[in-house]
């Protein structure tokens, strides 16, 4: 339960690669294309990781109650 407190290191750890995507798209692309698909790409991508750990321990915090 509580997976998106306990296991940050390994939400982080699932978002390493979008942050090197994100990185290089800042590198390499315009400013504009950075803004309009690099934020976006990080937004969803850590919204995602974080939606599910939450998900997660609902899910484990209803099977405990049963």
């Amino acid at each position: 339960m509580d997976a998106y407190r306990k296991d940050w290191p390994i939400m982080l750890a699932l978002d390493v690669p979008v942050f090197v995507s994100v990185i290089l798209i800042a590198l390499v692309e315009k400013r504009a294309v950075f803004l309009s698909q690099g934020l976006g790409e990080l937004l969803s991508a850590c919204a995602g990781t974080y939606a599910g750990a939450v998900v997660a321990s609902l899910a484990a915090r209803r099977k405990a109650v049963q």
